[in-house]
């Protein structure tokens, strides 16, 4: 008698999917602020930007991180999108990682190629966010109001966490 008790209460929570949680974008992610870092970002690359622009993130944990599920939040002067990483490799403890919208046998310091999941950076004015769940772990915003100045063409911004951004 129990089992077929224990069998109606399986069939029962399958047939509603009650008993079944919906993986939201973000689930499973448990980084804390600052376990990754932008460090760099690539807006406006000489000439055609598009394959060219490309976000360097440091992992400044003591464990290696699992990108899978992390997202990325890119805002322009329009609306925000987000892009959750899906089939990157993990990032080292205490490494740099480089994602970018070109393809890796072209751009040969790329880690993982987001081909066209994340749009195209604004030259001028923006932000980008690491996101878990819905945690902000890193931003930086950029033009406009901020005090970060958008780069001339060909120009990264380099962060190091402890002061104002330099041009390289």
């Amino acid at each position: 008698m129990r089992h077929f008790l224990v069998f109606g209460l399986l069939v029962t929570c399958f047939i509603t999917t009650s008993c079944a949680k919906e993986t939201s974008q973000g689930d499973g992610c448990n980084l804390i602020v600052g376990d990754l870092v932008v460090s760099e970002l690539m807006l406006n690359p000489v000439g055609s930007d598009s394959g060219k622009e490309w976000i360097e993130i440091y992992n400044a944990s003591s464990e290696s991180i699992i990108l899978n599920r992390v997202i990325f939040r890119v805002a322009g002067s329009g609306e925000a999108k987000d892009y959750t990483v899906r089939g990157a490799p993990s990032v080292a403890a205490k490494s740099y990682f480089v994602m970018g919208d070109g393809a890796t046998d072209e751009l040969e310091f790329l880690d993982f190629s987001y081909d066209d999941g994340i749009s195209a950076f604004n030259n001028t004015v923006g932000s980008v966010q690491i996101l878990c769940k819905d945690d902000v772990i890193d931003q930086i915003v950029y033009g406009g109001e901020s005090d970060i100045e958008a780069p001339d063409e060909g120009k990264s911004l380099a962060f190091d966490g402890g002061v104002a951004p330099s041009y390289e």
